[in-house]
């Protein structure tokens, strides 16, 4: 069996409606990702005491420079980083719940205790319906 390309099933790329202009966010490349995960897991700690600032430069590249001509929001600007690292470290459904609770943890914490709940059921349900052992 051969392989799909993996543009045929990679998901579209992050885009950013802000100020009635769409920003479209690049896929994290290779050296990021390998620094994001370096971040992440503690392993770079000068990069931890750096301000906030650096780390959506490293999440949205090219497209935080675009953010600062255009004049976009610091708000806005930092919304979309958090919806990108949600989006690289988790999923696009988390991504998006990122962008709507922006820098608020109780609302994104809300929605994933929210959607583990529906997780949880949708296991049980599954495991559940299955057919009923008969006993001796």
């Amino acid at each position: 069996m051969a392989l799909s390309a993996y543009e045929e099933f990679a998901k579209e790329p992050l885009v950013f409606p802000i100020g009635g202009k769409n920003y479209t966010l690049k896929p994290v490349d290779i050296p990021t990702g390998h620094k994001l995960l370096g971040l992440i897991n503690g392993k770079d700690k000068d990069f931890a005491k750096a301000p906030s600032e650096e780390l959506w430069k490293l999440l949205l590249g090219e497209l935080w420079d675009e953010f600062e001509k255009d004049g976009v929001p610091q708000e806005a600007a930092v919304r979309a980083g958090l919806t990108a690292l949600a989006d690289w470290q988790y999923d696009r459904e988390t991504a998006e719940a990122a962008w709507e609770a922006g820098a608020d943890p109780k609302a994104l914490q809300a929605y994933m205790q929210a959607k583990a709940a529906t997780q949880n059921r949708a296991a049980r349900r599954s495991t559940s319906t299955g057919a009923a052992k008969k006993t001796r």
